[in-house]
């Protein structure tokens, strides 16, 4: 999956088959929220 958010690019895999996401799935997609100027 790709998103665009405040001009910063992210590409994320989806967690297959399971829901949940992994602690690295969610360390990146934090960096990508801090990049983007989100804070999480």
């Amino acid at each position: 999956m790709r998103f665009e958010l405040n001009g910063v690019i992210g590409t994320f895999h989806r967690p297959h088959p399971d829901k949940e996401a992994k602690p690295y799935q969610v360390r990146d997609a934090r960096a990508f929220l801090e990049q983007a100027g989100v804070t999480p």
